[in-house]
């Protein structure tokens, strides 16, 4: 994950997840950062209180889903598989990039 580059003394697999139990804050709002176009920035990262039945991520923040889960792909990586349709015939699909 390159965002372990950002979390001093973090390295390997392990150490991430650590951190990331120890640090859940500032870990997902690194990751959330890096990793999502925000039209609007989050204001905070959580709000849990599983007692209540109260979980909210990243409150305050608003996505485009197209553009984090399609539109970023097109122009960084366009010939890149996105969907794979198998047809109903064994052994028959359909390849789609994201152009």
């Amino acid at each position: 994950m390159p965002e372990s580059a950002g979390f001093e003394g973090v390295s390997g697999r392990d150490a991430l997840h650590d951190y990331s139990v120890s640090h859940s804050e500032s870990f997902w709002a690194a990751v959330a950062r890096q990793r999502l176009s925000w039209i609007r920035p989050f204001d905070a990262v959580q709000d849990c209180d599983l007692s209540q039945g109260r979980i909210k991520w990243f409150e305050g923040g608003k996505l485009n889903v197209s553009v984090n889960c399609l539109d970023r792909h097109v122009h960084t990586c366009p010939e890149r598989v996105a969907l794979i349709w198998e047809r109903d015939e064994q052994g028959s699909e359909v390849r789609y990039t994201y152009r």
